[in-house]
């Protein structure tokens, strides 16, 4: 097992997406138009010719890219052993030793007995889709069925596939986190793995949006402005109805709140906790004018 360090201008573009789709353990975080549309760039631990590969970071990730990157590597084609995640986590730390990064479920499993302050659990929640509708609600919190049961639902209207400019251009995101979400969807619509979904309340005139991105095993919630309670829920079990059956899982992320209302299930992950420059991030703020 070699294991070296790999800068972003020279990643193997076709290599790297072709590891993280057939890794074991692959999610969509780890795609190269992926992390692109979110960090624009970072390093790399390489192992062999692409057998696996993991992202680092070159400078600080805010929260907002953080919780847009729940789940990286190390992506392998191999076995995800406790000597290979050990392996990734020591010359992680080498690299970055200061910043924040959450490993995904495969990795973070290997790295339990790992004794650091550093190393913090979380938990990430998910709906198993490969059920009825009705078996999907019967997991629903009773507020929740008791309220699905009592509102009358010819008060909401549902929207899809507008524009990020036009379902974005009331939220108070910063202009960076915006061209982020920008980014992210125009990427993922032109590869027919994305979609916009909204839910109005006639009442209240007030909306929630939702933007969905696809892999071969999850569909995941990229971002929800949920700006009116009632419509957030109602959109995601109207997304529910329609895609029951189907085998994959929906991923919430973090949302506990949402995962209680839904039943989620939970899948629990280590984040490597930082709060200053990395190495490669030391070198690019120290000699700028070399990387310029």
């Amino acid at each position: 097992m070699n294991i070296r360090f790999v800068s972003f201008e020279d990643i193997d573009k076709n290599k790297w997406n072709g590891t993280v789709h057939f890794a074991q353990n692959s999610n969509v975080y780890g795609y190269y138009w992926y992390l692109k549309s979110v960090i624009r760039e970072w390093d790399a631990l390489v192992e062999d010719d692409y057998h696996s590969v993991m992202p680092l970071p070159r400078y600080k990730w805010s929260s907002f890219q953080l919780n847009l990157l729940p789940g990286l590597g190390a992506y392998s084609v191999n076995a995800v052993s406790e000597t290979r995640a050990l392996a990734f986590y020591e010359l992680f730390k080498k690299y970055c030793p200061g910043f924040s990064y959450i490993f995904n479920p495969g990795i973070s499993s290997k790295l339990i007995g790992v004794r650091t302050t550093s190393l913090t659990p979380g938990f990430q929640f998910s709906i198993n889709l490969n059920h009825s509708y009705q078996d999907i609600c019967n997991k629903y919190s009773p507020a929740f069925n008791y309220m699905l049961s009592k509102h009358d639902l010819t008060n909401y209207t549902l929207g899809s596939q507008e524009k990020p400019e036009v379902f974005l251009q009331n939220s108070h995101l910063s202009k960076e986190n915006k061209n982020i979400l920008y980014r992210l969807y125009y990427n993922a619509i032109q590869r027919s793995i994305g979609w916009h979904s909204k839910v109005r309340n006639l009442k209240t005139e007030n909306d929630t949006s939702a933007f969905f991105i696809s892999d071969a095993s999850n569909i995941y919630l990229i971002f929800s402005n949920q700006t009116d309670t009632a419509s957030t829920l109602i959109l995601i079990d109207t997304f529910l109805q329609s895609n029951a059956g189907k085998p994959r899982s929906l991923r919430l992320g973090s949302n506990k709140k949402l995962a209680e209302i839904f039943g989620a299930e939970s899948t629990s992950f280590l984040e490597h906790s930082g709060s200053f420059w990395g190495l490669s991030g030391i070198i690019k703020k120290v000699m700028p004018r070399f990387f310029e």
